[in-house]
């Protein structure tokens, strides 16, 4: 086709329009296609993110998993490889853990903690890797890689160790030299109280008594004549003008014992967790310091205090001896009558004292004090830590740790102690017996003493040639050197 001359229109006008308008809509038809398969493109890449996310979200609810069932596997202080591959991962509609496992990273290692509440004080720890791997069935995966301690801190760092509340009321000078802790609150009503370590709680602290006490946020709690005092890093001591009642707020709280105290003082307000005793699955904080049975599980004998003494005190109140016969004849002054029999095993070798130094080393009496939180009158096995260094010292073996059991019994005798003494009758017919340690300003070595039933302390403990010890029973009462109640 030639070309039209300027001024002439052309034939088939029209026709190319239709052609024009083709290639437009053609060009919108590619630009729309376009448009459209960059819609399809964002929205599936929109779909795998979500998928990923959720797949993230699966493994990382696995890693949660594992650490819950972790906490539980480490109350015993053990963490045995069994117990980490019957870890199992949760059960999640459209999701398959393709690797879901616990293992340990190297051997347990001892270290100190450098952070949190429990800094500066020693731990065993085991580094533990968690693995989590989901795949869901649209086939998004997602891997969760966790890095875990499990850290088991001995109790014999504390100066001071509560499973429960501890309240503490004294009239007298108290000092508590080595950290104090308490699981539960922590009730001070003491005239004159010196706290020169840290004292941690997961609970609460209230300058009162806990009988009838009825906190209100906001108010001061601090009855008259009570005055504590707790030492900031440098020594410096400063007392206690403030609480958890007077001060529920915790970011105040933390102030105030940041700039008293630094940070020495630690409740709740700074997340402080609960020091779990470490326990067999199913085993009573109590059977800690049970005597021995012939039921226990070798896992209750690795733990129970009374499997581990190596010298085992057993009174037997349902035997009655002369205290001629008891002692030797060489009763200790103020030896009652009769006595129970006493006996004293080494189940891990050693030598035994013979009559005349068991009955200076433990001392009974009977009926020697009234009780009134308790309403009865106490039957009192004195435990003399003067005589006890003086026999280690001479023809006996060391000791470490000393458990009495005491084999309760009917009353058998008028003349040993009162069965109409209590008011309620719950020790009517019975004994109730304590363990009185005296004496013990400086101990033959490092030893641990206990019972499960009360322990009273009279006067300095472990004050002179310091040595490692402890103390445990059912309740401990620290009693100063002048106290004349017996």
């Amino acid at each position: 086709m030639g070309r039209a001359p300027l001024g002439v229109s052309l034939r088939d006008e029209h026709g190319l329009a239709l052609v024009a308008t083709l290639l437009a809509v053609v060009l919108i038809g590619v630009l729309i296609a376009g448009a459209v398969t960059g819609s399809l493109v964002t929205t599936r890449t929109a779909s795998a993110d979500y998928e990923a996310s959720r797949a993230f979200y699966a493994a990382e609810a696995g890693g949660e998993v594992a650490l819950a069932a972790l906490e539980v596997a480490v109350l015993d202080g053990v963490l045995d490889d069994d117990e980490l591959s019957n870890i199992s991962p949760p059960t999640l509609a459209g999701y398959t853990f393709t690797q879901f496992d616990v293992v340990k990273e190297g051997a347990v290692i001892q270290q100190t903690i450098t952070d949190g509440p429990f800094s500066g004080l020693m731990s065993f720890t085991q580094n533990l890797i968690i693995t989590s791997q989901v795949t869901h069935e649209s086939g998004a995966q997602s891997t969760v890689v966790l890095a875990s301690k499990a850290q088991a801190i001995p109790i014999f760092q504390f100066g001071f160790f509560h499973a429960g509340h501890w309240r503490e009321g004294s009239a007298s000078r108290k000092d508590w030299w080595g950290r104090v802790h308490a699981n539960g609150g922590i009730y001070v009503s003491v005239s004159d109280g010196h706290f020169h370590d840290y004292v941690t709680t997961p609970g609460k602290i209230y300058r009162d008594d806990f009988e009838g006490h009825m906190p209100v946020e906001g108010n001061a709690s601090k009855p008259a004549g009570i005055h504590v005092f707790i030492d900031n890093p440098a020594a410096d001591e400063k007392e206690l003008s403030f609480d958890s009642a007077d001060t529920p707020d915790p970011d105040a709280f933390k102030a105030k014992s940041e700039a008293d105290y630094g940070g020495r003082l630690r409740t709740d307000a700074y997340g402080v967790d609960s020091l779990e005793l470490p326990l067999p699955t199913g085993m009573a904080p109590r059977e800690l310091i049970r005597p021995k049975d012939a039921d226990d599980t070798d896992s209750e004998k690795a733990i129970k205090y009374a499997w581990q003494a190596d010298m085992y005190v057993t009174v037997d109140l349902g035997i009655h001896q002369t205290k001629n016969d008891a002692c030797a004849n060489n009763p200790p002054s103020g030896a009652p009558s009769l006595l129970p029999k006493i006996t004293v095993t080494r189940p891990t070798g050693g030598s035994v004292p013979d009559d005349d130094d068991k009955c200076r080393i433990f001392f009974w009496t009977w009926t020697t004090f009234y009780d009134n939180d308790e309403e009865g009158w106490v039957d009192v096995l004195d435990v003399d830590m003067g005589q006890l260094r003086s026999w280690v010292n001479g023809p006996g073996d060391a000791v470490s740790m000393i458990y009495v059991e005491i084999i309760q019994a009917s009353v058998q005798n008028a003349s040993t102690t009162d069965d109409d003494s209590s008011p309620s009758g719950q020790f009517n017919n019975a004994y109730f017996p304590v363990l009185w340690i005296v004496n013990g300003s400086q101990l033959p070595g490092p030893l641990t003493v206990g019972s499960e039933y009360p322990l009273i302390v009279q006067g300095d403990y472990n004050t002179t040639s310091w040595q490692p010890s402890s103390l445990f029973g059912d309740r401990l009462t620290s009693l100063s050197s002048s106290w004349e109640d017996r």
